[in-house]
């Protein structure tokens, strides 16, 4: 099942493969059926990760929506697109090197190399940075999330993270 979020309704740009379920064990469920469905063995150390990879991208997908109603309140005066491009900027997104495929150098950001990557639970295409990188020289924009993979502020850096089209 397919559901557009929020932000995108007014972007009219995304859509996300999350389940729309607040059950934990539902999700649990969800996310190990995912990488059962790629061929990984239950109990391995790359079926863990998928796992752990499905569990911090649900846990970012309510992040961002959390800060897209908290942007929109906040904002009150500004309008549409402007606004939910502003609230795409100010997110903390997991940029951590161990959630991403196929890294490609993309450009420089604000001193920052930039890169096209794909998460392992998408194949979408992104641009960002990569966590291991902004810790070296920024360590207070880069953030560890509770599961263990690192998140970066890209507001703090100057740097915008974007889904190509």
């Amino acid at each position: 099942m397919r559901t557009i979020l929020p932000l995108c309704l007014l972007l009219a740009a995304c859509q996300t493969d999350q389940p729309t379920v607040q059950n934990p064990a539902a999700l649990q469920a969800a996310r190990e059926g995912r990488c059962a469905n790629v061929g990984l063995r239950r109990g391995s150390p790359e079926f863990l990760n998928c796992v752990a990879g499905y569990e911090a991208a649900d846990q970012h997908a309510a992040i961002i929506q959390k800060q897209q109603a908290d942007s929109q309140t906040i904002q009150g005066g500004m309008a549409g697109a402007g606004a939910a491009l502003t609230a795409l900027s100010l997110f903390a997104a997991f940029s951590d090197e161990r959630l991403k495929r196929d890294i490609v150098p993309y450009g420089v950001e604000n001193g920052f190399q930039t890169y096209r990557f794909r998460y392992l639970w998408s194949d979408d295409e992104y641009v960002g940075v990569l966590a291991q990188e902004v810790r070296r020289t920024r360590p207070d924009a880069v953030i560890h999330d509770r599961t263990g993979y690192l998140k970066v502020n890209y507001h703090a850096i100057g740097v915008s993270f974007r889904r190509l089209q």
